[in-house]
């Protein structure tokens, strides 16, 4: 049995132990994770994997290892609370505060607000364009960007010929390249 599997049975009986190491191992992947979704706002990601967590803590007695994996499982967790988040975002008004920005670290090291902003809005464009998308060629995207899995892999794991998953992917991939295009052209990574 998948080692990450049986560490989420014990913590689903509120093993604090299990859930430890559980944490130990997975944390960095899925840190990664989610630092990826939210365009590397390392704070964001922080605060997302933390409430994350607490999410895996709290259902890891839903968690059924004949559906899938464990991993597979809390990236699904890790996702949909990065996009609760990029939601909330998008339906609350941004507040900015007026804050004289003197300091040379801040410059050096941080982004702008007005760059925040722009990454905030850039997610939310791509989030909407995700939303919009077929659930399987969503979740297609998913395994090639989010899990870097390869064109042959996605098609044995959706059972859909391998043309089909290079067909979403190119087709998809040129739209969402095409909304993040704004981005590049602040000078955003």
């Amino acid at each position: 049995m998948n080692p990450l599997n049986t560490l989420l049975q014990k913590a689903a009986t509120q093993n604090q132990a299990a859930f430890q190491q559980l944490y130990t191992e997975v944390s960095p992947k899925l840190f990664a994770l989610c630092l990826r979704l939210v365009n590397y706002d390392n704070e964001a990601a922080e605060e997302i994997l933390q409430e994350a967590f607490i999410k895996i803590w709290n259902k890891a007695d839903k968690f059924d290892v004949q559906k899938g994996n464990a991993m597979a499982w809390m990236s699904t967790i890790v996702r949909n609370q990065t996009f609760d988040r990029l939601r909330s975002y998008k339906s609350r008004p941004e507040l900015v505060e007026e804050t004289e920005y003197e300091t040379i670290e801040y410059t050096a090291n941080d982004l702008q607000p007005e760059q925040k902003l722009l990454y905030r809005q850039q997610i939310a464009k791509l989030k909407d364009m995700l939303d919009e998308l077929p659930a399987n060629q969503r979740e297609c995207i998913t395994h090639s960007i989010v899990y870097g899995r390869s064109h042959s892999q996605i098609a044995d794991e959706m059972n859909v010929p391998l043309g089909t998953v290079k067909a979403w992917l190119r087709r998809n991939i040129k739209v969402i390249l095409d909304v993040m295009s704004d981005t590049d052209a602040y000078g955003l990574h």
